[in-house]
């Protein structure tokens, strides 16, 4: 597969850490072109100047998935340098852990307001310069929260993450008769910072996972940085629409 990206353009959101840098890095190890976007500007160089140490090439874009005037700054930028896109990452998000009659308005709402109304604001203008084109592939991360566990303490993320599951299913329909793909990837808990606890180590949290988990693991960000660059490197083109749930048997 070496190489298979060379001539992509890849935009890759929440590109500053955890798993949004490694499929950044992944993309960039078989030569592409990735546009790195968040909100952190040192963390997004940091990405980047570890894949300068590849084979691809970076670029870096700050943007707040908050903010319409900078989602407009952000895809701007990349017709004005790179025309339209081949791929794109919806990895952008949050997490809130609190329980439904302890939670704020103010917490549901940026928890939506981030991993479903940004993503949509980042999809919508993704789908518009693809179908331009004829051609490309979305991939939004979900989580397999998505599909039933209702673990207490997490409805305002449970939720947000099934309304992406449903926006891609209807948006993939949508966009498939373009010649675009739209999917998601509903990884299961990964060894990152946003699955630690206040206060916790890393080898706590992963102690505490290995008993929740079939698999007797916590997940790496490079199994599934793997399964996106799989389903977008031309090997899965019948993949449309559907949920890529990987968990270690999590939600089993």
């Amino acid at each position: 597969m070496s190489g298979i990206f060379s001539q992509k353009k890849i935009l890759v959101t929440g590109a500053g850490s955890g798993l949004g840098r490694e499929i950044a890095l992944a993309f960039s190890r078989l030569g592409g072109t990735v546009i790195l976007a968040g909100r952190n500007k040192q963390k997004l160089e940091e990405t980047a100047q570890a894949i300068s140490e590849t084979p691809g090439k970076s670029w870096v874009i700050p943007f707040d998935v908050n903010n319409n005037q900078s989602i407009d700054n952000l895809f701007d930028e990349i017709k004005n340098k790179f025309g339209t896109l081949d791929i794109a990452v919806n990895n952008a998000g949050v997490f809130s852990f609190g329980f439904v009659d302890e939670t704020s308005s103010e917490d549901f709402n940026h928890v939506f307001t981030t991993n479903v109304i940004g993503l949509f604001e980042s999809l919508k203008r993704e789908l518009q310069s693809m179908k331009e084109n004829r051609a490309g592939t979305i991939v939004n991360i979900s989580s397999n929260m998505s599909i039933g566990l209702n673990i207490p303490g997490t409805a305002a993320y449970t939720a947000s993450k099934a309304a992406v599951d449903a926006l891609t299913r209807v948006s993939a329909k949508e966009a498939i008769t373009h010649g675009v793909r739209v999917f998601s990837i509903n990884p299961g808990p990964l060894a990152t910072e946003m699955t630690q606890l206040p206060g916790e180590s890393a080898a706590d949290r992963d102690k505490r996972w290995r008993d929740l988990i079939p698999i007797g693991r916590i997940g790496d960000v490079k199994e599934i940085a793997q399964a996106i660059i799989w389903s977008c490197s031309g090997q899965s083109d019948y993949l449309v629409g559907t949920r890529i749930v990987i968990d270690g048997g999590h939600s089993l």
